[in-house]
């Protein structure tokens, strides 16, 4: 079973993918012209958005390696037990997400460095 140091980080980046795939799921299903079916109007936004013709396609791109790096990270906390290593994993993208993104999407996605100390303490409790 795993920690509740682990099942906690898990949690605290599960807030960093839900915040995006929550903006992905608005751009695609809502606010749509109607004239065709739901998934091939949504699919033809995320086509038009994310094409090379968009010139902030590079912000959208961006948004799905964040998702990415956030789901990567939960699978690592309830799997592995490097839970101190993913913590770096989880500081290079708070930095990058701070010079991408505003204040608040950075904080939440620095969110699982709150359990940091617990990984340092856990360390030294099996020493």
């Amino acid at each position: 079973m795993k920690s509740k140091t682990d099942l906690n980080a898990a949690i605290l980046s599960a807030f960093g993918a839900f915040q995006f795939l929550a903006a992905w799921y608005l751009l695609l299903f809502y606010a749509q012209p109607g004239h065709q079916s739901i998934w091939t109007e949504a699919w033809d936004i995320a086509i038009s958005t994310l094409s090379s013709e968009n010139p902030n396609s590079w912000f959208f791109i961006s948004m799905l390696v964040s998702i990415a790096i956030s789901v990567t990270c939960i699978l690592l906390f309830l799997v592995t037990n490097f839970g101190a290593w993913i913590m770096t994993l989880v500081a290079i993208h708070s930095i990058v997400a701070f010079f991408i993104y505003d204040i608040g999407t950075t904080i939440v996605f620095a969110m699982p460095l709150i359990m940091l100390p617990y990984y340092f303490s856990d360390r030294l409790k099996s020493a």
